[in-house]
């Protein structure tokens, strides 16, 4: 990711499996792990949700690269 630059991540956490157990778990967002991964790169984290009362299988994430 370029300096200046934004990421936009959207997929399903381990919530998913409770309605579609046959799914294959190692495509599926632990707990917290892509906030983590993003943070861990040194991103600037913009927005973050992880399952909301409409949608408690959806793990979303903006993040920015700092810099020139």
């Amino acid at each position: 990711l370029r300096p200046g630059g934004l990421l936009f991540q959207a997929g399903r956490n381990r919530s998913f499996l409770a309605v579609r157990p046959e799914f294959d778990a190692a495509f599926l967002w632990q707990p917290g792990e892509l906030l983590d991964l993003a943070t861990g790169l040194g991103l600037e984290v913009v927005h973050y949700a992880d399952g909301t009362p409409d949608d408690p299988y959806s793990v979303h994430l903006i993040a920015h690269r700092t810099g020139t």
